[in-house]
């Protein structure tokens, strides 16, 4: 039985409110100052990658139709590579869309999907609502990431 079976095995084991409490409790502890060198580059990479597919998706029609349909916010939410600002709701509608249109989303072995654009859109559009730091919103995107494959598990 490989390691992952083994702790597949004992997650199915255990009270599941009390893992889900447990993972919760781990992610909402998290802060950037203690994430390793290689989580830290790993996370830009991921956050790079969904960017980059978010920007190269920003003109489709599909998008062009749902900036059309947002309702405008104040002072606004941004949306990737365009001029309109509008309500959180529609952003993280509008940029989780482009940032899955093209379907060069990142994965991981840990879940059968896609990690980073459920969760990227909501740390960006959040972190600008609340004025965090990127170290904040780095920490924020690893701990959507780590609760979401813990979860997965």
């Amino acid at each position: 039985m490989s390691d992952i079976d083994r702790q597949a095995a004992q997650v199915q084991a255990a009270d599941p409110r009390a893992e889900m409490a447990r993972i919760a409790a781990a992610a909402s502890g998290l802060t950037y100052d203690p994430l390793p060198g290689d989580v830290v580059r790993l996370a830009k990479l991921c956050l790079l990658d969904w960017f980059g597919v978010a920007i190269a998706a920003s003109r489709d029609p599909i998008i062009d139709t749902l900036a059309a349909m947002s309702a405008p916010g104040l002072p606004g939410t941004t949306v990737l590579a365009r001029q309109e600002r509008c309500s959180l709701p529609d952003a993280l509608l509008i940029n989780g869309t482009a940032g899955h249109l093209l379907d060069y989303d990142d994965v991981h072995t840990c879940i059968p999907g896609h990690v980073t654009v459920a969760i990227a859109p909501s740390v960006v559009a959040v972190g600008e609502a609340l004025g965090a730091s990127g170290a904040q919103m780095l920490a924020a995107f690893v701990a959507g990431f780590e609760a979401m494959c813990g979860i997965a598990q």
